[in-house]
């Protein structure tokens, strides 16, 4: 027997009914709606523009503009977080979230592609080479060069062995600069899980100076070199 189309409806869900499904299907599966008594506040503040946000392999949002903060909520517990910006290595941390609870977290980005400007040892004159000024003035800089009482308690913390340089990372003190083994990386000072560990110079056995105007200047062997900019 056939129906007619309100005996049909009549037969349908109320939408109220699908409406109220749809919500609790949202909150059962992290729809990105939660209870304020059971989720809590991951904010994350970058300097950096067009920085991406992924929680738990899930995109949760895009830093626009440089220096700003953005906040995302997430039921309470564990989650990953990871912050990425194309041309710089990614930055990943592990929080265990409590209800009501927020969370800052300060990423840094360093730029995959550091290219060092050398400081060339000799200038030649009238068919004569002599070391240059620029060469002598930036070897200067490395004279009685020491880790800074500041930063060795930090990097006895860490356990990091065979540190020859340190400094802190551009405007950062929860970040450092370390020349150990063959290379100059950027490392978190603070406690995180997993700590991060990027590079910034590859070489043979280098150390570095920083400048009060954030320049980078690398002694490898008898090589010099400058870094204007990391981030």
């Amino acid at each position: 027997m056939q129906r007619t189309f309100k005996e049909l409806a009549k037969e349908q869900v109320p939408p109220q009914v699908i409406i109220t499904a749809a919500f609790v299907v949202m909150l059962t599966i992290g729809y990105g709606v939660w209870s304020e008594e059971t989720s809590g506040n991951i904010t994350v503040a970058s300097t950096l523009y067009g920085t991406e946000v992924f929680v738990d392999n899930g995109r949760a949002g895009i830093i626009k503009t440089a220096g700003e903060k953005e906040t995302y909520n997430y039921p309470a517990g564990k989650h990953t977080v990871v912050v990425a910006r194309g041309g710089y290595w990614p930055w990943k941390k592990d929080l265990n979230i409590s209800p009501k609870q927020t969370i800052t977290i300060n990423p840094f980005l360093v730029r995959q592609e550091i290219k060092p400007e050398v400081i060339p040892q000799f200038s030649v004159a009238d068919g004569v080479a002599t070391e240059s000024e620029e060469y002598l003035n930036t070897l200067a800089l490395f004279d009685g060069i020491s880790i800074p009482s500041d930063i060795a308690p930090i990097i006895s913390a860490i356990s990091l062995k065979d540190v020859r340089a340190a400094d802190y990372y551009p405007g950062r003190k929860d970040v450092l600069l370390v020349a150990v083994q063959n290379g100059i990386f950027a490392i978190d000072a603070v406690q995180n899980d997993p700590r991060n560990f990027q590079p910034i110079y590859e070489g043979t056995s280098p150390i570095f100076v920083k400048t009060a105007n954030d320049v980078l200047f690398i002694k490898d062997g008898n090589s010099l070199f400058r870094i204007s900019g990391i981030n």
